[in-house]
């Protein structure tokens, strides 16, 4: 929350509504046609070719009354804006308008958008509240605020306007306003107790002529500059701008106390961060080390060791038997580790034989 200006946009906290940014919801349902918005031209064959025959309208018509509508719209508020954009890969109108809503409590402007389906008028825009406010009509979603059109009148095609709906909108909020954050209330109000009027009064003022005789030798030792001050009109302003003073300084107390917080969440980020990195780091060495694992029981690699393994005891085996032609050393130890080696060579070509039976993910 910025502080407040004492003299800033005449009275109104908003501005430009215009620069409050609005991305379309996407992959949403239509609630007053088909639950899967993505159907999207491919329904002008079956609802939209069959919704057609029954109210009497083609496609080149359809368009022509979506664009009449638009352009009575465009003529009764001339600060809309209006232009074709993709909606869920599907092109769709966007109509942006300041509603602005004027009572004897509350002055504001509600920035609506609308969006406006390829079947339209068969079926009724979408409706969507581009500024933070609160109203029984509303309902939030994904922080997104939208607006029902058939809880501000029915939807019948051919025969409610986009005109009707807009105009009966803004007759609701005249007898109910949107209401705002407290914050919001609490900087208009401010913004609202002294006008550009008060300080016209305060230099316009005569403070010497409508006083008697006697009121004016009482001034008498008074200075002009304490004259001015105890005018009602300076105590106003004076007053106000006390109060502007009060509090900016107490939204500037507020925010030193959320950069605290912020500071606090953001050395626990850095801790969760610093944690999700170590993780990660030994999470990839694990990966590397079954890799490596995988590789090193891969088909190939096996069905290698097991042949080279087979070699080398066939190898063995006949120097063994070259060793006991020979008579050297004790036969019975010799005769000992051929009978091994010649175990381990029978195994191992059984092994060789069951590896093609293994199956591998």
């Amino acid at each position: 929350m910025q502080p407040v200006s004492r003299f800033g946009n005449g009275g109104n906290l908003y501005g430009n509504p215009s620069t409050m940014g609005m991305q379309i919801p996407q992959n949403r349902g239509y609630n007053t046609g088909y639950a899967n918005p993505s159907l999207g031209m491919m329904i002008s064959n079956s609802f939209g070719g069959a919704g057609m025959q029954q109210t009497g309208m083609n496609v080149q018509q359809t368009l022509q009354e979506k664009e009449r509508q638009i352009q009575q719209l465009k003529s009764q508020y001339p600060n809309i804006q209006h232009k074709n954009v993709s909606n869920n890969n599907q092109p769709v109108d966007l109509v942006e308008i300041n509603l602005k809503i004027q009572t004897n409590e509350v002055q504001l402007q509600v920035p609506l958008a609308l969006i406006i389906d390829v079947r339209f008028p068969l079926i009724a825009p979408k409706i969507y509240v581009r500024s933070k406010l609160k109203h029984n009509l509303f309902d939030v979603r994904d922080q997104v605020i939208e607006l029902d059109v058939n809880n501000v009148t029915q939807w019948v095609p051919q025969q409610t306007t986009l005109s009707e709906v807009i105009a009966k909108l803004k007759t609701i909020f005249e007898k109910d306003p949107p209401k705002q954050e407290k914050i919001i209330e609490e900087v208009n109000k401010l913004l609202g107790v002294v006008t550009e009027q008060n300080f016209r009064d305060l230099v316009e003022a005569d403070c010497l002529s409508n006083r008697s005789v006697e009121e004016l030798r009482q001034l008498q030792g008074i200075s002009f500059q304490e004259l001015i001050c105890s005018s009602p009109e300076y105590k106003k302003i004076g007053q106000n701008l006390l109060d502007v003073i009060n509090f900016n300084e107490k939204i500037a107390n507020e925010l030193l106390q959320k950069k605290e917080d912020l500071e606090q969440h953001k050395q626990q980020l850095l801790l969760v961060s610093e944690r999700i990195e170590s993780l990660t780091s030994e999470y990839n060495d694990r990966i590397g080390q079954c890799k490596k694992f995988k590789d090193a029981f891969s088909r190939q690699n096996l069905e290698g060791f097991v042949q080279k393994e087979i070699k080398n005891l066939d190898s063995q085996s006949l120097s063994l038997e070259t060793v006991a032609q020979n008579s050297q050393g004790n036969i019975f130890d010799v005769l000992q580790q051929y009978l091994d080696t010649r175990k381990n060579f029978h195994r191992l070509n059984i092994l060789k034989l069951k590896l093609p039976e293994l199956k591998y993910q």
